[in-house]
């Protein structure tokens, strides 16, 4: 039995006028199973969705293509994808989960701006370099050449603490299932994070959300400036207090991590180890190398255990253990 709706135009089913007067003619605040959400990829209707309502507020994709002939409703998450694997062998066709059910509240597409001048401020800042610079336009390319958007910014609400930018790679992977990745910031911090099992330190997609903070999102830039540099007035406040301090240094004070990262990245175990017999009359353990690898000055020992045991092949000596 059909009815038409008393505030449209709509002609639908009876039981389904309750709920179209609650979707599109209800002036009560968003319904709480809703998900924020955001469409990034026009072309391809690929949707941004915060992935709960609480906790883990890290995004997933979603792809809701029914135009064309290529029809396609599917959802990156492991627990909706399995819930919808289930309810296709049930015959239940219409399942859709949160994620899905959200996007028809999306946030509309935003298109960014990505100029040569904001790439070259990435080179001058050091941020890049000359050669990273043409594999960015190469990816730009790419995704033009597709007519999908390389990179697309996010952002939950004005008060979360991260923002998220939607990364257009151009194969399918296990990170990148709907061929798009996420970038996660930290609007105070400055911190990126990249899903991606590339190079870990500064990745290309990392590179590729800089590029669009320049260009679209000078505000966040001048935060993570200012960031930075109280960070690095508040490193060398506390290098200079604990260089003039008599105490040893906590171990997990800043000072001895920016200490110990050339030592990090320099140093190896190497990989045949001399057999060497530990002496039993062992009352202390100095490191050989006294000086510092980037300044050459020298370094002070501080007692670091007065109950370090040393395991050797037939005996464990107990004493006084230093360390630099």
């Amino acid at each position: 039995m059909t009815v038409k709706c008393m505030w449209c135009p709509m002609v639908l089913l009876k039981k389904n006028v309750r709920r179209h007067v609650e979707r599109n003619h209800s002036h009560k605040p968003r319904h709480q199973g809703i998900l924020p959400s955001m469409l990034v990829d026009p072309k391809a209707g690929v949707y941004l969705v915060q992935k709960a309502k609480h906790g883990n507020p890290h995004p997933v994709h979603v792809t809701y293509m029914t135009a064309g002939s290529a029809h396609c409703v599917s959802c990156s998450s492991d627990i909706c994808r399995d819930a919808a694997s289930v309810a296709g062998r049930s015959h239940f066709s219409s399942f859709q989960c949160m994620h899905v059910a959200s996007i028809h509240k999306a946030d509309p597409f935003v298109e960014p701006v990505l100029g040569e001048q904001s790439l070259e401020s990435l080179v001058e800042l050091k941020l890049t370099g000359k050669g990273s610079k043409e594999e960015l336009l190469k990816h730009k390319r790419n995704a033009d050449g597709e007519g999908r958007p390389l990179v697309t910014y996010w952002e939950p609400s004005k008060e979360s603490t991260f923002a998220y930018f939607s990364i257009f790679t151009g194969q399918e992977a296990w990170y990148s299932r709907m061929e798009r990745l996420v970038v996660r910031v930290n609007k105070n911090s400055g911190v990126l994070y990249c899903c991606c099992p590339g190079k870990k330190g500064f990745c290309v997609h990392k590179k590729i959300a800089f590029w669009h903070i320049l260009g679209n999102n000078k505000d966040l830039f001048s935060s993570m400036e200012k960031t930075a540099c109280s960070s690095k007035d508040h490193l060398e406040a506390t290098s200079s207090h604990s260089t003039s301090s008599s105490s040893p240094p906590s171990p997990s004070s800043p000072s001895l991590h920016l200490a110990s990262t050339p030592g990090y990245h320099r140093k190896a175990i190497p990989v045949d180890v001399p057999v060497i017999s530990v002496p039993a009359t062992l009352t202390e353990l100095v490191p050989q190398e006294t000086k510092c690898v980037e300044c050459g000055h020298s370094l002070k020992t501080n007692p670091h255990s007065r109950s370090a045991k040393v395991y050797d092949m037939d005996k464990i000596i107990s004493g006084e253990q230093k360390s630099s």
